[in-house]
């Protein structure tokens, strides 16, 4: 054993020596290399004490004689040396250092010169070898190679050298060759690739056999990506000579982390520093692969998701790159597009694609090369789009073509083509053409645009058909909008060298206000055809002509219409001809030479040659004109609608502009600008005229504010002065006069002086001068460019009282400007204000004076006999001074009259980033309010008062808030309309707020019934003005309305209410609403007047004979908004009021009633009355009366009802009246067994409209017996003899005798209850518990009847209490056969229940039957008796049940029907409602 370990160490030992390390290496490779045919080279090996072997500068030869590797140094330990003999290597710890690995496939060969090197341990094994069997295998537990070089070049390829890598440290585990299959387990390897991939880390289970390489769990970080992946590749003998396009790539990458510049290293089409995070898995060769279930995200907004794409030709340069696949989600940008692929999409890609926005692309996607085709969706921050498209030519974008169906949703052109007054954008448009730049489009579009957005208006439902080819567009498109309706067909061509229009437009409707291209007019609407056909490179040369035919123009005011205008322009041996035709517009001619663009500046110049320059400037170039034109008012209404021309306007005239020619005629009976109406105008200017140079007449001027008539102003220059004289009068009558004189006139130093010369002008009756003395220079003197400007002593005097204006001001650094008034009438400075009349005397001066920064403003003014509306208030002392900056003044104002300080402030007005700020402090004591009454109108009158109290101004100097607390004593007003007079009773607090005066608890008492009632609420302004109302009355019987009769007024009365009344609205149109119930002595009376009279006609208005003239023309007329007072009376009616119909003016006959409702009545000052609602009648009366003669009562039965919907006259009635008298029935019956006057009812119902009610008269007998009764309704059957009969009744007092009728028995009647209502009204109480009549009955005078005579009597109705009822009547025959007796009847009723439907009676009575001859007889009795009301048996049913009936009898229905259409056929002297006949 000793001697065994002493051998081993000595072999150690020898094998240290060098030579002998030497001499082992190549007896070793020689002998490898003879039984192999191989070349291995190794320099020296080493074997160490613990077994390990060294080799240095190993060199393997391939069959080439080309190194297949070089190892600089080689370590390892065979675990087994036997297996080395046995073809088998097993190493242990292996380092390799220096290794040069040249992996090689030579060109005609099927593999690389490893796999040959790898086989020659196979084939070239001697035959009778005990290794024949075997493989070559070699195995290493661990190996660590540095500084290692691999290559793998490919001399079949064009491109030989397909890989390398550099400076790569390989730590692998489990190395394993069999064969010429190879696997291991890479730890980690780093390097440097051929293509500059810098791999810090790699990390996988590498296998590689003849046929397949994997990559399983591969980790791959670069110094800008990350893998993850699981990569196989199969191949066959031979593919790897086509590697990218026969080697099948099979890989699954997981939580992969792509830079763009690894990509480019591949693909040079790459960008460069973009990132790219996606799983997929890679199926096919590297030039054409699919990947599946994708689901990328990278660069800034980039996302892709799909099932499956396909991609070709990605490292085929020679071949067009393809990708194709259906996106579930394709979301990026243009710069995400454009860094990705800059070089292919960058330069490429329209410069509009980048206004997209990140977008969502969901659909079909094909590219090939250069050429696109797309099927799909896209969502983009700027709308949404359906795109069918196919591209060609991606890259020139000269000729980019493209073809296929184009949608756009709500796409924000003004985001995409940079263009503010453009919108969004919906269309749906087939387009085939090229070009996406402006200067290189070329395209077809047809289809419909559905919305488009132009200068804020969308348009709808636009039909496109036609070509766009920059710069021209020929075609036609249709626009059926509810604002434009338009159809248009022709081409249009703006090419820089002639542009061409040649088109049709037929415009059915177009609103150009709802549109936004004029909104100047709230309505602005145009219609008619157009026709251009015209040329030009601009307008200044354009020829040809504008036809536009049946134009229609329609704003606010009017109706225009244009039957024709024809615009014609031609060009003749350089004179330009520019025609107008159009009768119903304007007709006239341009002639000369000139351009259109010029024609201001040329006009202009004439102008101030004329009237602005000492010395004319004529115009260099060469340019005449002359003009004549005829011009209607359409064609001026329709550009200025507040500018109207009447017909007969005519301007003409001509301008040489380089010799200072200037000649103009303008007439016009009259024209009305901005409410301003100028009358027979005659302008005549003449510049070369040596008499004058302008002559202005004008017979009629009126403004809002002033009227004057005969104007006339004439100049003439003479020298170098302008000479004006002006003379007019105006005013009121014309009593005010003007006569003035001007010149004008320019310095050497282009000064301009405006002067007035002596003068006078009287307004309302003074009479002021100018130039009374020598001494006042009245002129004003304007610097060049309006650097300085002087006022000379500009003075107007008046007797002693004269007004002055004197002062320089230069440039912006200097002001001295004062005006002085001296004893001058307030009136006469101030304009005429409707309902404020001010006067006064004003003494004081305004003055200003500025040297650079510093200000001095002063204003100093005394009213004296200071009055408002005629209201003496004393003296008024103004005062202002003003502080640095013409920015702060100081102010005081003060009301004094007497001693007393009436009126007073003292404040500050300064400025404050830029506004001026008002803090001030006003008081009042004892301000008389009555000056202020005018300003109410006809609204509210007899304001009164006296105010006390203080009041904080602040705020804005154009906006200021008022604070503070008035006191008003004995404060008052009436409201004419309503006739009441209110006194706010004690001291009324008023509180000032910002734009509020507030009234709290405010007790008011009316001075007629001193009725009180409470105020409270607001008066509000906005800035003081459009003052408005908000303020409530409330009370219990208060009085609301205390009117009288007038002719013409829809109602008058008393009216008493408890609940309120609230007054609102601007006070010239305020509202009154009255929400309450009506009281006791409420008397509403309602006069039926069919006249038409109206006593306020402040709501007519009458033409003019300007007006009957514009209307005969087809003009609208413009008519005052007229506003006034409206009531809304919403009532809740109790038996306390009193409801009077006046149904006859004449003859004085009511209807008179009480009752319960609830009515709403709405009335204004502009003859407004509409009354809604219902009224149902507890009691009341109609009172007939005719001629004097005939005076009727009728009762109204409880329960009647008016109903209103609107108009008052048209109430709908269901009223029923019962008119009672006495009459003997004998005279129509054939075997008469009653001979005496029995009592008889006649009723009346009134159905329909109040002004003309259905009438139906019925008849009854109360307390008579049945068989008399169903005698007298079978004589009296039918609507014909009811109504005769009840005519008879109400007109004689007596049943109608077909034999005759008395007279006289009617007037007799009549002029007896006409004594009876005498009678009622002397013995009759206040309540009418006890009521008296006189009774006259005149006999029946038939031959075979007994005489009885007439009859005279009393009738008494009295009330002992609430359920006993005393009724009768007694008198005496007189003028009969026998007037020895007295007759009478008497009824006691007693009450047994509430509505007194059952009762007890007690009753002596004449006798119903009384035989002939006989005397005459009574009849007594008691009983009990128990009423209902019903119309059928079924009404009866459900009156005693208390059900509701559900539907009217047939029956019943049909005989209603057949009593309404029985004929009439009461005497001709009897009038009734048409309805009835």
């Amino acid at each position: 054993m000793i001697a065994l370990l002493l051998f081993l160490l000595l072999v150690v030992v020898v094998f240290t020596i060098p030579k002998v390390q030497t001499y082992t290496a190549k007896k070793l490779t020689q002998n490898i290399n003879a039984k192999y045919n191989t070349t291995i080279d190794v320099e020296a090996l080493q074997v160490k004490l613990n077994g390990d072997i060294n080799l240095r500068n190993v060199f393997v030869e391939d069959h080439r004689q080309d190194t297949l590797i070089y190892m600089r140094k080689f370590s390892t330990s065979f675990i087994s040396l036997a297996s080395f003999w046995n073809n088998s290597v097993q190493l242990n710890n292996t380092e390799i250092n220096g290794l040069r690995f040249n992996l090689v496939r030579y060109k005609d060969e099927d593999e690389d010169n490893l796999i040959q090197f790898i086989n020659r341990f196979d084939t070239n094994k001697p035959k009778d070898s005990l290794i024949a069997n075997h493989a070559f295998r070699l195995s290493a537990n661990f190996i660590l190679a540095t500084e290692t070089h691999f290559s793998f070049t490919d001399y079949a390829k064009e491109n030989p050298e397909l890989f390398s890598i550099q400076d790569m440290v390989l730590d692998a585990e489990d190395f394993r060759v069999n064969g010429s299959d190879i696997s291991t387990r890479i730890r980690k390897l780093s390097g440097t690739t051929g293509r500059t991939f810098e791999i810090e880390d790699l990390r996988t289970n590498f296998s590689y056999t003849p046929h397949q390489l994997q990559l399983k769990e591969l980790h791959l970080i670069t110094d800008v990506s990350s893998i993850q992946a699981d990569v196989i590749m199969n191949y066959e003998y031979g593919d790897f000579s086509d590697f990218n396009n026969r080697v099948q790539w099979d890989a699954e990458f997981r939580k992969t982390d792509l830079s763009t510049s690894d990509l480019a290293k591949l693909y040079n089409e790459f960008g460069y520093g973009e990132r790219i995070q996606f799983n997929a898995n890679l199926k096919g060769t590297l030039n054409q692969f699919s990947l599946e279930n994708i689901a990328l995200k990278g660069m800034i907004n980039s996302e892709i998701k799909a099932e499956k794409l396909y991609f070709s030709n990605m490292f085929d340069p020679e071949n067009d790159f393809i990708l194709e696949g259906n996106f579930t989600v394709l979301q990026t940008q243009y710069s995400d597009l454009a860094n990705l692929l800059p070089r292919l999409l960058g330069g490429n890609l329209p410069e509009e694609l980048s206004r997209f926005g990140v977008f969502n692309i969901k659909g079909y996607t094909l590219l090939n090369g250069v050429n696109l085709t797309s099927d799909f969706t896209a969502t983009t921050a700027i709308g949404n789009a359906d795109v069918k498209l196919n591209f060609t030519d991606l890259n020139n974008k000269q000729n980019v073509q493209y073809q296929g169906d184009l949608s756009f949703d709500n796409v924000l052109l003004n985001k995409l083509l940079l263009e503010e007054k453009l919108g969004s954008v919906s269309f749906d448009l087939k387009i085939d053409g090229k070009g996406f730049k402006r200067k290189y489009l070329d395209t077809e579009l047809q289809g419909k645009i559905f919305e488009i957005d132009i200068n804020k208006y969308t348009y709808r439902n636009i039909n496109v058909n036609g070509k766009l080819k920059e710069p021209e567009f020929n075609g036609d498109f249709k626009i059926n909008d509810p604002n434009i309706n338009m159809d248009f067909t022709g081409l249009i061509n703006l090419d820089n060298e002639q542009n061409l229009y040649n088109f049709e437009a037929k415009i059915n409707y177009l609103n150009l206000q709802e549109t936004n291209l004029f909104t100047r007019d709230s309505i602005s609407e145009i219609a008619g055809n157009v026709n251009i056909n015209m040329q030009g490179k601009d307008i200044n040369d354009l020829t040809g002509n504008i036809d536009l035919n049946n134009f229609i123009y329609r704003n606010e005011n009017e109706l225009l219409e244009f039957s024709n205008f024809k615009l014609t322009s031609r060009i003749e041996d350089d004179i330009k001809y520019i025609e107008v035709d159009s009768p119903d517009a304007i007709e006239g001619s341009l002639t000369g030479i000139f351009e259109l663009t010029e024609l201001p500046e040329i006009t202009l110049n004439a102008f101030r040659n004329l009237y602005y320059r000492k010395k004319p400037v004529s115009l260099e170039k060469f340019a005449y004109v002359d003009f004549q034109f005829n011009i209607n008012s359409k064609i001026v209404e329709a550009i200025f609608p507040q500018v109207r021309f009447d017909p007969g306007t005519s301007l003409e005239g001509s301008i040489v502009a380089n010799e200072n020619y200037f000649r103009l005629n303008f007439i016009s009976p009259e024209i009305e600008a901005y409410n301003n109406v100028f009358t027979n105008i005659n302008l005549q200017i003449d510049n070369k005229d040596p008499l004058l140079n302008t002559l202005v007449n004008i017979e009629k001027i009126k403004t809002p504010i002033y009227e004057a008539s005969d104007l006339e102003i004439i100049n003439q220059t003479q020298n170098d002065t302008l000479f004006i004289k002006a003379n007019a009068v105006g005013g009121k009558n014309n009593q005010d006069k003007f006569q003035l004189k001007l010149y004008q006139t320019s310095t050497d130093q282009n000064e301009l002086i405006f002067g007035l010369e002596k003068s006078n002008f009287k307004i309302k009756d003074y009479q002021w001068e100018i130039q009374k003395e020598k001494q006042q220079n009245n002129r004003l003197v304007i610097g060049e460019n309006f650097q300085n400007i002087e006022f000379d002593s500009i003075v107007a005097s008046h007797k002693n009282s004269f007004v002055k204006l004197n002062g320089i001001v230069r440039d912006s650094t200097y002001k001295n400007v004062s005006l002085d008034f001296n004893e001058v009438q307030l009136a006469t400075i101030t304009p005429t204000i409707d309902s404020l009349a001010l006067a006064g005397i004003v003494n004081g001066k305004a003055y200003l004076f500025q040297d650079q920064g510093e200000y001095q403003p002063n204003i100093d003014f005394n009213i004296v006999d200071f009055s408002v509306n005629q209201t003496p208030l004393g003296k008024l002392a103004l005062f202002a001074n003003g502080k640095q900056g013409l920015e702060n003044f100081d102010i005081k104002a003060a009301l004094t009259r007497k001693n007393d300080t009436l009126f007073k402030t003292k404040g500050e007005i300064y400025k404050q980033n830029k506004t001026q700020f008002i803090n001030a402090k006003l008081y009042t004591n004892n301000l008389d309010l009555s000056m202020f009454s005018p300003l109410g109108g006809d609204v509210i009158s007899k304001m009164r008062g006296r105010l006390t109290g203080e009041v904080a101004v602040t705020n804005r100097l154009n906006a200021p808030n008022l604070e503070g607390t008035l006191l008003l004593q004995k404060g008052g007003l009436q409201i004419p309309y309503l006739n009441i007079d209110y006194d706010f009773l004690g001291n009324t607090e008023i509180n000032v707020l910002k734009n509020a005066f507030i009234f709290t608890e405010v007790e008011l008492k009316d001075t007629n019934y001193e009725s009180t009632a409470r105020l409270d609420g607001l008066i509000g302004h906005n800035n003081y003005s459009d003052w408005e109302l908000d303020l409530n009355i409330s009370g219990a019987n208060f009085v609301a309305l205390d009117t009288e009769f007038e002719d013409g007024k829809l109602y008058y009365g008393t009216a008493f209410i408890t609940g309120y009344a609230e007054i609102i609205g601007p006070t010239d149109d305020l509202e009154i609403n009255v929400n309450a119930t009506t009281n006791k002595n409420t008397l509403f009376r309602i006069p039926l007047d069919d006249s038409e009279f109206l006593t306020d006609a402040s709501f007519i208005y009458f033409l003019t004979e300007a007006d009957k003239q514009a209307k005969a023309e087809g003009k609208s007329l413009e008519i005052r908004d007229v506003k006034g007072l409206s009531l809304n009376f919403d009532l809740d009616i109790t038996e306390d009021a009193e409801v009077e119909i006046v149904v006859d003016q004449e003859s004085g006959s009511t209807l008179r009633g009480r009752g319960t409702g609830n009515l709403l009545i709405e009335i204004d000052t502009n003859g407004k009355f509409n009354m809604f609602g219902d009224f149902e009648a507890k009691e009341g009366i109609y009172d007939f009366k005719y001629a004097g003669l005939v005076n009727k009562k009728f009762s109204v039965v409880p329960g009647g009802t008016l109903t209103w919907n609107g108009d008052p006259l048209q109430a709908n009635m269901n009223v029923e009246a019962i008119y009672r008298t006495q009459a003997n029935p004998a005279m129509i019956l054939e075997n008469p067994s009653i001979n005496r006057d029995i009592p008889v009812e006649v009723k009346i119902s009134l159905n329909g409209e109040l002004v003309q009610p259905d009438i139906n008269f019925d008849i009854d007998y109360p307390n008579l017996s049945s068989i008399i009764k169903s005698e007298l309704d079978y004589r009296i059957q039918g609507r014909e003899n009811t109504e005769i009969q009840a005519i008879s009744l109400v007109a004689q007092g007596t049943f109608y005798n077909i034999e005759g009728i008395g007279g006289q028995g009617a007037i007799t009647g009549n002029l007896v209850e006409g004594a009876s209502g005498l009678i009622d009204k002397l013995f009759t109480d206040d309540e009418g518990k006890f009521k008296v009549g006189l009774d006259y009955t005149q006999a029946q005078r038939t031959p075979n009847q007994n005489q009885t005579g007439d009859r005279v009597g009393m009738s008494f109705q009295t009330q002992i209490s609430d359920r006993v009822l005393i009724n009768g009547r007694f008198g005496v025959p007189v003028g009969g056969t026998t007037e020895s007796f007295v007759f009478g009847d008497v009824e006691i009723n007693l009450l047994l229940n509430e509505s007194g439907s059952l009762r007890a009676n007690a009753f002596n009575r004449e006798s119903d039957i009384q035989f002939i001859g006989e005397e005459l007889a009574y009849t007594q009795g008691i009983g009990l008796s128990y009423s209902v009301d019903f119309q059928s048996l079924r009404d009866l049913v459900k009156k005693i049940i208390n059900k509701p009936v559900k539907k009217q009898d047939q029956t019943e229905k049909e005989s209603t029907e057949k009593m309404k259409n029985e004929k009439s056929v009461l005497p001709d002297y009897i009038e009734l409602p048409s309805s009835l006949n």
